[in-house]
């Protein structure tokens, strides 16, 4: 489903060269969860990115269901994100004025759905997130966990086959991120490929495989291997 095909990416510093990712080949599978560990700053966000088709690599190709996304024109990569990726932030990036309901809505809107199919599915999707009873308060009105579930509706009003998510725990309390770590793993054994960034390793263990991320070199990392900060896992192919 998702293939990177010796994919990196660098910056320039001034006069320093900075490897975001080096040159790595990685294959997800359709219906895979996979979670990328690594502390801040190693470039777990930077291959999120990437994966999403919003920023280009300095070199290699980034495969979306057998096409090269940056091969693609703007418009056609847009059109790809929108119709079959989801994305999910720490900041969840509700817009403030609008409410609950019309925050999931905004992506129908965008496809120019009929406003009553927006509302009905707006509807469904707060209420398999526990928010039905919320529709109509704006996120100020709301509790940080609330705001991040909003924030899944909206992902999920699409019905994208992949959900990209960058540090969807990061902001919330324990009990809250266990809530909405349940969801992703609902989300996943409904068939969805999930591809979650974070730097917990309690968050990381929910999902069936584990890439590591580390000074921009990318390796696999069995699951009791997680949190030994010295082990030496595979790396992928590059």
């Amino acid at each position: 489903m998702i293939r990177l095909e010796a994919v990196a990416k660098h910056y320039r510093q001034e006069e320093r060269l900075v490897t975001a990712l080096a040159p790595t080949t990685l294959t997800i599978e359709s219906g895979e969860f996979v979670a990328v560990v690594g502390p801040s700053g190693s470039g777990k966000s930077t291959m999120l990115t990437l994966l999403g088709g919003m920023l280009a690599p300095t070199e290699g190709r980034v495969w979306f269901d057998d096409e090269s996304l940056y091969d693609l024109k703007v418009a056609e990569r847009a059109k790809v994100r929108r119709l079959k990726m989801g994305f999910v932030f720490q900041t969840f990036n509700l817009v403030p004025y609008l409410t609950a309901q019309e925050n999931v809505e905004v992506p129908l809107l965008l496809r120019g759905e009929p406003k009553a199919v927006q509302r009905a599915r707006a509807r469904e999707l707060l209420s398999l997130v526990g928010l039905e009873d919320r529709a109509s308060h704006k996120p100020t009105q709301l509790s940080t966990g609330q705001q991040q579930r909003v924030a899944l509706a909206r992902t999920l009003v699409n019905d994208p086959r992949v959900i990209f998510a960058d540090e969807p725990t990061g902001n919330l309390d324990p009990d809250t991120r266990n809530h909405v770590l349940s969801f992703f793993e609902e989300f996943h054994r409904a068939g969805k490929t999930i591809v979650m960034v974070t730097h917990e390793i309690q968050a990381a263990s929910r999902a069936t495989r584990l890439l590591r991320m580390a000074d921009g070199v990318l390796r696999d990392v069995p699951h009791d291997e997680a949190s030994a900060p010295h082990s030496e896992p595979r790396r992928l192919a590059s």
